[in-house]
């Protein structure tokens, strides 16, 4: 992805949410981005530039207490399941959503009510794969929507699944627990 085909998709992300300038390696590479988010207009003067390679959203409070559920293999299909008590289609309701396009990862953003707030922290939690993880990101943390990906080329959205496409549902119960 070159950096002038990352600005037209910068226009369409909400503008709620708080951004971050990630580099090639999927990271945040300006000081102090987690307390700092960046407009629209600073992140197209750091794409410019040359430097921002993708697009990073700060989780959970800084844009309006988003969740963000980091589905890293096909073995957390099974965790999911266990954790909500119901089949996955029942698990994850249907909301915004973003891949690198490499099989059985993806991520799904949710919105997390204000009284919940306390209630989340990020975690990370291990799979009957050693190399798959399942990650609910929150405060302190950030997932790339759109641009670079180091492995496949580029994030692309959830087929139906993209701001524009779909509402950011509400977490579910089983998620907030």
């Amino acid at each position: 992805m070159t950096s002038a085909s990352l600005l037209g998709p910068i226009s369409a992300l909400p503008d709620n949410l708080a951004l971050v300038a990630v580099g090639g390696n999927k990271a945040p590479y300006l000081p102090n981005w987690q307390k700092t988010p960046l407009s629209k207009g600073q992140l197209q003067s750091e794409i410019a530039s040359g430097r921002c390679k993708a697009v990073g959203v700060l989780c959970g409070r800084p844009s309006g207490g988003l969740l963000f559920l980091d589905h890293d293999g096909e073995s957390c299909d099974r965790l999911i399941e266990n954790l909500a008590g119901t089949s996955l289609t029942k698990a994850l309701p249907k909301t915004v959503g973003i891949t690198s396009g490499r099989p059985g990862r993806y991520q799904l953003i949710y919105r997390v009510p204000q009284q919940h707030w306390g209630e989340v922290t990020t975690r990370k939690l291990k799979t009957e794969t050693p190399e798959e993880l399942l990650e609910f990101r929150w405060d302190g943390c950030q997932s790339v929507v759109i641009g670079h990906h180091p492995i496949t080329g580029a994030y692309q959205y959830l087929p139906g699944q993209s701001f524009s496409e779909c509402q950011i549902a509400e977490a579910p119960q089983w998620m907030i627990q």
